[in-house]
């Protein structure tokens, strides 16, 4: 074998590590996916609270005060002799709710079906990403497990390599065992690369299930 493989420094240092701790104590609220609807949920209920409050009568109070020379001169805005007028008026007004054929009767209860939905769907988002997380972390343990068996699988052949190339240069291998063991350590190395290549990917997937991803 003429070759071995040589991982890059990120493929070698990449951290595949992951504590128990860390996952019991991750919560789903840190998904984006959460916050986002969750959002929409509030925003919901305030719809539907803006709704219900135009069925409150509404009261207004207004004030005015003035002053009034009683004179159409410019000029005798100045004169200190001129009488003035003071007028005020204070006014209170009240709006009250008419039937509107029930309008807001249905507006109401089509916005409490969009929270229905919301909340099913918010529901049903907290159990996938559950799982989703479930499945990561095992999917990620089971590929780190086929890694170290393909590592071993890799080191074993590169040894068996090793040896048959050795004895053929001695005289005592033919050319069709190191052929072989050629090929077999190809195989190895192309198992190792899949395991860790698959590996990567599912580290990367427990990741984003703890919300570390976007």
């Amino acid at each position: 074998v003429d070759s071995e493989v040589e991982l890059t420094d990120d493929l070698e240092s990449f951290d595949f590590n992951y504590s128990s701790a860390e996952i019991d104590a991750f919560s789903i609220s840190e998904r984006v996916e959460v916050q986002q609807i969750e959002f929409l949920k509030r925003l919901a209920e305030l719809d539907i609270k803006n709704t219900y409050s135009q069925y409150i009568p509404k009261v207004s109070l207004n004030a005015a005060w003035g002053r009034n020379s009683g004179t159409d001169i410019f000029g005798n805005l100045w004169n200190d002799q001129k009488q003035w007028f003071t007028s005020s008026n204070v006014g209170l007004s009240v709006s009250i709710p008419v039937f509107d054929g029930l309008r807001k009767k249905y507006t109401v209860e089509r916005k409490r079906y969009q929270l229905e939905t919301l909340n099913y769907q918010s529901s049903q988002l907290s159990n996938s990403l559950k799982q989703e997380l479930v499945n990561a972390q095992k999917a990620l343990d089971v590929n780190l497990e086929m890694l170290e068996v393909q590592e071993a699988n890799l080191e074993l052949a590169q040894e068996v390599a090793d040896v048959t190339r050795a004895k053929y240069t001695e005289g005592v291998g033919s050319n069709l065992e190191l052929i072989d063991a050629d090929q077999a350590y190809k195989v190895a190395e192309i198992n190792y690369l899949t395991a860790l290549y698959d590996a990567i990917v599912a580290k990367i997937d427990l990741d984003k299930a703890l919300g570390k991803l976007n």
